[in-house]
């Protein structure tokens, strides 16, 4: 008995991986956003962090999302963006917190 990989597998498979990336990538976003934020100490540069933060993470969220599913929202896209978000916080937290 061998096992066969349908096309719908594997297509789960790549958005999985795929949005599994993206949860990493806005996680970095993320860290790069408080970084900034810790340094700098203006409201302005605080304000202009947080709106560059969600204009690159909604570009690149839709970007990622469009690559793999042709934009399609699906139930492992979602657990795909979480797992790499979520593990990506937990193994690499905020290293370069301001003390």
């Amino acid at each position: 008995m061998s096992l066969a990989l349908t096309e719908l597998i594997v297509s789960q498979a790549k958005t999985l991986a795929v949005m599994f990336c993206a949860g990493i990538f806005v996680e970095s976003l993320w860290q790069m956003k408080k970084y900034v934020q810790a340094v700098c100490g203006l409201r302005f540069w605080k304000v202009l962090a947080e709106l560059i933060f969600w204009a690159a993470s909604g570009a690149a969220l839709s970007a990622f999302l469009y690559y793999c599913a042709y934009g399609r929202l699906t139930f492992h896209a979602v657990m795909g963006f979480l797992a790499g978000f979520l593990l990506w916080k937990k193994l690499f937290p905020l290293f370069w917190r301001r003390r």
